[in-house]
């Protein structure tokens, strides 16, 4: 049924109402002193939101800005469901320049109010606004039963199980002080002018800034870091800015000495890469992800291995799986896990910055290795 008003003429289009405020009830008292006139207003903007709506001029929008320094905003907004569809406009000088800025996770309710999710490169501006317009029903329309989405949980181990835990939010600008907060404490070399960087931050923290010739960090080999045959988790944050090159994030590799033992690097197609070797000279797998990653933007790397179960994503994304029951190579040369190079020959030098690095030894921390996992919004805990 439509309801008409004469008082809602055709040029009236109010907004649709995002909730009604409990002004248009009023107190107990004024609705028993004036129920009536506060069923009509009720209906008199409901009348002139579906005449707007017949007549094609649906006034479904809002505004916001990107969060500063943060890869995602969440925009509450109690119109939009599953099935709607967001479009976006630039409202600044600054957002009109925004690339790789798309919407995804429609209608996840948080503390029971709809949201979407924007997500957009880490920036410390502060005016990149949009309007957006919503469009489409709370469901979608299917031969199939629709589900409600929901956020990935963001997984944490046994604190006791991770045995490096760095750069996670700590360091000051310029300075070569971000230390390992894992139980292990392990000790940290930084080489060249590897530094931390405000200039590019995750979370509001300084990240580490290599140049991508003569810059990383050193940790002695440890035997934290002699995998075998056990469940592991490699996760870290990173922002190449230089692509068509090797360039590692995270490895202990040591090429002249044939002392391979894994890489987690990428690769000269800007794939994110996973390798590791039995024996220290051949390749037991090579997990490359199916697409390339963003460069000048954040990316969220994991690689880990559950039983005979080996599976990296990229920002969230199962992008490769593998089943081996071998272990990994643990060599007497006792290479140095290194951040941002590889030890010896073309040292893979990483040109950006990186962020939190978390390695997990004896847990799987995405036990059955789902399609897509929450991609962490804070640094990692630190017990």
């Amino acid at each position: 049924m439509v309801v008409f008003s004469p008082r809602a003429g055709k040029t009236s289009f109010p907004p649709i109402p995002i909730d009604w405020p409990d002004s248009a009830f009023g107190d107990e008292k004024a609705m028993a002193e004036s129920r009536l006139t506060q069923v009509r207003e009720r209906q008199r903007t409901i009348a002139q939101v579906v005449n707007g709506v017949l007549d094609g001029r649906v006034n479904c929008t809002g505004n916001f800005t990107l969060e500063v320094s943060s890869l995602i905003t969440v925009v509450r907004d109690h119109r939009c469901g599953i099935g709607s569809v967001i479009v976006l406009m630039p409202n600044s000088e600054s957002s009109g320049g925004e690339m790789g800025v798309f919407v995804n996770k429609i209608g996840v309710e948080i503390s029971g109010v709809p949201t979407f999710t924007v997500n957009h490169a880490s920036d410390a501006r502060t005016d990149r606004s949009f309007r957006y317009v919503i469009m489409g029903t709370s469901t979608i329309e299917s031969s199939t039963t629709a589900t409600s989405p929901s956020e990935p949980d963001i997984s944490n181990p046994d604190f006791a199980n991770v045995v490096l835990l760095t750069l996670n939010g700590d360091g000051s600008e310029g300075g070569q002080d971000s230390v390992d907060k894992s139980n292990s404490v392990h000790t940290l070399t930084w080489v060249g002018a590897a530094a931390m960087d405000t200039g590019v931050q995750l979370f509001n923290n300084p990240t580490l800034l290599l140049d991508g010739t003569n810059d990383w960090v050193t940790i002695p080999d440890h035997a934290d870091f002699g995998f075998g045959a056990g469940d592991f988790t490699i996760e870290a944050w990173m922002y190449p800015t230089a692509g068509g090159v090797d360039q590692s994030v995270v490895s202990q590799w040591f090429a002249s000495q044939d002392d391979l033992e894994f890489t987690f690097r990428l690769n000269t197609d800007d794939k994110f890469q996973f390798a590791v070797t039995n024996n220290g000279v051949i390749l037991l797998l090579n997990m490359i992800a199916g697409i390339p990653v963003n460069l000048n933007h954040w990316g969220y790397l994991v690689a880990q291995r559950e039983g005979d179960a080996w599976t990296i994503w990229y920002d969230g994304v199962k992008t490769a799986t593998a089943t081996n029951s071998n272990s990994i190579h643990n060599g007497g040369d006792n290479p140095d896990l290194i951040i941002g190079a590889i030890q010896s020959g073309t040292r893979r030098a990483f040109s950006g910055n990186i962020g939190p690095i978390r390695i997990t030894k004896g847990e799987a921390v995405f036990v059955g290795s789902p399609t897509t996992i929450g991609v962490p919004i804070d640094v990692f805990p630190e017990a």
